[in-house]
């Protein structure tokens, strides 16, 4: 059985966890527009299929970013209990599963 201070210790490294994650998308979002602006200017200008190309694959990107962020979000606040543990391990799982996926996408184009 937990105790309180097992509880408050499982929460201090999901906060951590939680928030070394969310930057981690954040920079990743941050290299997708460098990279993805980069390709746009290597579009030649009559080829517009080249640019929805680039617009299709950051909407994707920025799809799987909105539904993972919305679960981190919503599990802040989540009093803290011990039944709500997994409920935050599980948030935090769906961002990093977003994660990947979006590494993998740029990666791919």
């Amino acid at each position: 059985m937990l105790t309180e201070d097992d509880v408050r210790t499982k929460d201090r490294v999901w906060r951590v966890t939680a928030f070394a994650v969310v930057i981690a998308n954040v920079v990743l979002g941050v290299v997708e527009l460098k990279h993805y602006g980069g390709v746009s200017d290597d579009c030649l200008f009559d080829d517009p299929e080249c640019g929805r190309r680039i617009d299709h694959a950051l909407d994707i990107s920025n799809t799987w970013e909105g539904i993972a962020a919305l679960p981190v979000v919503l599990s802040l606040f989540l009093p803290l209990r011990r039944s709500t543990t997994p409920w935050r391990i599980a948030c935090v799982a769906v961002l990093a599963l977003s994660f990947v996926v979006r590494l993998i996408l740029l990666i791919s184009r």
